[in-house]
């Protein structure tokens, strides 16, 4: 079928381009596209322009930007062999091109829902709660689940951002006690009961946590895993680095620290977006401080004012969404 895709051509430039889309395979399915948050590697390809694989003859270059994956929207088809939804469902997806009017996904790779509002784009969402489920379980398996005082005290969060705070909530759901460290956000953190603490101050109370979960992007906090984890702990890295990381592991010499790298690439994380979406419902997870500002997706002044936004993040600035 014809339907209209965006797509950036160019850096800093985004355009609308007809698409056709083929028809849903055996394992996919078909979403009419209600929201879709704008990712900040969304805003990586319009400000350099990475090659996506998609072709229309009405795009000189040749080359089309099939991106934007935290699509939400209405089945309209289904495969041949998918049971698992239907058509008039509600879904939350993870996987381009979700900036398209229509687009296919793996029928695995979605979440119902029970209706169409943003706070039900679920994939950032998901990522945060996929790293604090990796985590516990994996503390379960290392014997970490005791009491504060079993096995060298709570979790260290390192990094402030929303993530972050996603799962500072479900950690005060589940009631695990955790630190937190950074700088910013700390209105949210007060509303969690949280007074952020800087890196430097912990680094000089000498405190060591048996669990880490760093999502600062700073890879210097490598080299401070040493001094803030107990032999044997777990430290959990959810943050791609802004920098080389040049971890001095001689640093580490006798210690058995676990490391794990939670990811969407998992192969349950449809079931961590199904968790999630259960969560948003039941009120749990309040993701809505994520979502700064709405833009038009049939207004294309105001899908370039989403990406620019994105590109210089002003204060004030989570994150944006495309309403269709």
């Amino acid at each position: 079928m014809q339907t209209k895709l965006l797509h950036s051509y160019s850096a800093d430039t985004i355009g609308e381009y007809n698409w056709e889309k083929p028809e849903p395979r055996y394992d996919e399915i078909e979403v009419k596209t209600a929201f879709c948050g704008v990712c900040r590697s969304d805003i990586g390809s319009y400000a350099r322009w990475e090659n996506m694989p998609y072709t229309d003859a009405d795009n000189p270059n040749g080359k089309l930007g099939g991106f934007g994956h935290e699509g939400l929207g209405t089945v309209t088809k289904i495969g041949s062999k998918v049971t698992n939804v239907k058509v008039g469902d509600y879904v939350a997806t993870w996987g381009d091109p979700a900036y398209a009017l229509y687009y296919n996904v793996k029928a695995t790779d979605i979440a119902i829902i029970p209706s169409l509002e943003f706070k039900y784009i679920l994939q950032p969402v998901a990522c945060a709660i996929n790293i604090a489920i990796k985590t516990l379980n994996m503390r379960n398996k290392l014997g970490f689940n005791g009491s504060i005082e079993n096995r060298n005290g709570d979790v260290l969060l390192i990094g402030t951002g929303f993530m972050s705070i996603i799962i500072g909530q479900y950690f005060n759901w589940r009631a695990i006690p955790y630190t937190v460290v950074g700088s910013s956000n700390k209105e949210e953190w007060q509303k969690l009961g949280k007074n952020v603490v800087p890196i430097e101050n912990m680094m000089r109370s000498r405190r060591k946590f048996s669990t880490c979960i760093d999502l600062s992007s700073k890879a210097s906090t490598w080299n401070k895993f040493p001094d803030l984890i107990h032999t044997e702990g777990l430290i959990c890295y959810a943050a791609t680095p802004s920098e080389p990381i040049t971890t001095n592991f001689f640093e580490a010499c006798w210690n058995c620290f676990n490391f794990i790298m939670p990811s969407p690439r998992n192969l349950d994380f449809s079931d961590m977006m199904q968790q999630t979406a259960d969560l948003v419902a039941s009120n749990v997870i309040d993701p809505s401080f994520i979502w700064t500002k709405e833009y038009d997706r049939h207004d294309m002044d105001s899908v370039k004012e989403a990406f620019e936004d994105g590109k210089n993040r002003k204060p004030g600035y989570v994150r944006g969404y495309l309403k269709f």
